[in-house]
This record gives structure tokens, C-alpha cells and sequence, in this order.
């Protein structure tokens, strides 16, 4: 797949972490996702306990920004909650390629969703502008 335009960015980062009807990939499953979105639903609108999305956080002239935010439903244990969230930025991480970087993840437990919550904005360099 080539990274040409935003759009093949966003669709570049969602088949890393998934397939096409956003099964996650093994590494994910194993780290506890269950669904991997491949535009921003709202955390009301992911799957539980685990979910990641993908979708545009803007642009520069020499960067696509892609973010990348992992749900962590807030009813489970927060011990466990909280190693959830950090099992499943390192997978997402893990699949990260050559394209895709670097990461700066924040996160926080946000009250008003109840939910964990991490994002991170992926710089994927422009391939429009060469």
C-alpha cells in the first residue's frame, strides 16, 4: 500500500493494526483489543473492554498526522484497566513500520466517559510533496 495521500495513511495504519472489517491482528488480540476502528466512533461508540481507532489529526507540509487512541472500559479492576491500556499501546506500537513515527503517547483515566484513554499522533511523511 503507499502512503501517497491522507487517506491510503489512514487506511495504511488501520490495516497494520487490523484487517478490513477491523478484526485486530493477532499481536492485538493477544494484548486484550477487540476491535480496531478505522475512523474516531467516540468512546461511546468502541467495543469493550478494548478498542483502538485510527483517524486524521491533521497536517503540516511535510507530515500526515495519524492518531491512534486505545478505550479501556473504566468497570474493570483499575489495576487491570491500566495494564490494558499499556498491553495494547505496545502492540499497536509493535506494528508500527518504517512509515509510521515516532510515538508520543498520552494517556489518562477521563471521568466523564469512564474509560482509559491513550492517544498518540503519528507523523507519516508526505509523499505528495517530492
Amino acid at each position: 500500500m503507499t502512503v501517497d495521500t491522507f487517506a491510503n495513511s489512514l487506511a495504511h495504519v488501520a490495516a497494520l493494526l487490523a484487517n478490513t472489517s477491523g478484526v485486530p491482528n493477532v499481536s492485538m488480540v493477544a494484548a486484550g483489543c477487540a476491535h480496531v476502528y478505522d475512523h474516531e466512533p467516540g468512546a461511546s461508540g468502541v467495543l469493550k473492554p478494548c478498542s483502538v481507532t485510527v483517524s486524521p489529526a491533521g497536517m503540516t507540509p511535510e507530515f500526515w498526522l495519524i492518531r491512534t487512541r486505545v478505550y479501556v472500559t473504566g468497570d474493570l479492576d483499575p489495576k487491570k484497566g491500566q495494564a490494558l491500556l499499556i498491553d495494547v499501546m505496545n502492540a499497536v506500537d509493535d506494528l508500527m513500520d518504517d512509515y509510521c513515527g515516532p510515538s508520543n503517547w498520552e494517556s489518562a483515566y477521563i471521568d466523564e466517559i469512564e474509560m482509559f484513554v491513550a492517544g498518540n499522533d503519528l507523523m507519516i511523511g508526505r509523499e505528495d510533496m517530492n
